[in-house]
């Protein structure tokens, strides 16, 4: 994996600053301890300067022409990641088809975004040395949704196919 920093924070000196970092990660938790590891003798300052962490992944939108609606026992849902309120809930799941106005199904493309905010415990297990398992667990605690979550969302509102939430968020 590799990190790119556009900015950079000296030794010492304590600052708010724009660092926009390219992180190759499976998720804004996992990218925020990647960058973290390249910054051993700077976490303080890292931890302190740090906002926000955003991971995003595109995916196909579903042809609102030809989507259909298929069924999904509850508990294959439970297993995709679903809330027990969701399910309970009900909501229509759809698949891709595909028509003369799109292809295979698909007709444009959407962002799957994950906004993890740097609370001040988040802050704490960076400044630790803390791995993103520490953060993940974190984050959980505080309701703050991971890109899976964020993509189911998006199947429930019917924008997208779980296929296709599968293809992007799970490695």
């Amino acid at each position: 994996r590799k990190v790119l920093l556009k900015s950079h924070v000296r030794r010492g000196v304590h600052c708010k600053t724009l660092v926009a970092a390219a992180v190759l990660a499976l998720g804004a938790r996992q990218g925020v301890f990647l960058v973290g590891l390249r910054m051993q003798e700077n976490r303080k300052i890292f931890a302190d300067a740090l906002i926000a962490v955003l991971s995003q992944r595109l995916a196909r939108k579903l042809c609102s022409n030809c989507k259909q609606p298929i069924d999904i026992p509850a508990e294959a849902l439970r297993k995709e990641g679903f809330e027990e309120s969701d399910i309970t809930n009900g909501f229509r799941i759809f698949k891709a088809v595909g028509c003369s106005q799109c292809t295979d199904g698909y007709k444009g493309r959407m962002g799957i975004y994950q906004v993890m905010p740097v609370t001040e415990a988040i802050g704490r297990i960076i400044m630790q040395g803390g791995g993103a398992i520490n953060i993940n667990d974190e984050a959980n605690k505080a309701g703050i949704w991971n890109l899976r979550r964020s993509g189911l969302n998006k199947v429930k509102d019917g924008v997208t196919s779980l296929e296709e939430v599968n293809s992007v968020t799970i490695e």
